[in-house]
């Protein structure tokens, strides 16, 4: 929120940050960190009239979801969310790629499923 709203966190407009840009503001402090991110309408639904996630995203969400995803070990999903959406193998964006490996990070981003169910 506070890049949405310039000026008040002494941060770039969100429109102003190029991918290194983003990789900044989204990096984890040192340490072990546990990120959690997703996208709701203003009614509180998680899904679209078509039943998936997706179809409630913007092209800035996606943005967003994509440097999160290139600075992460691993992505947890639940698994109701990949049987839905039929959740292919995830791959980080190739112009991400170059700033994953500065950080140590292989290519490949594994997919945890969770599941209440055992």
């Amino acid at each position: 929120m506070r890049l949405l709203v310039p000026g008040r966190s002494g941060l770039p407009a969100l429109a102003d940050l190029d991918d290194a840009g983003l990789f900044r503001v989204y990096a984890c402090p040192d340490g072990r960190w546990v990120r959690c991110n997703m996208v709701t309408s203003l009614d509180g639904a998680a899904t679209g009239p078509d039943g998936k996630s997706g179809s409630i995203n913007n092209e800035a969400d996606h943005v967003v979801f994509e440097v999160l995803r290139a600075l992460s070990h691993v992505v947890v999903v639940g698994a109701g969310t990949i049987r839905a959406e039929g959740y292919p193998p995830l791959s980080v964006a190739a112009p991400l790629l170059g700033l994953r490996h500065d950080l140590g990070l292989p290519d490949s981003l594994p997919v945890v499923a969770v599941s209440n169910r055992g």
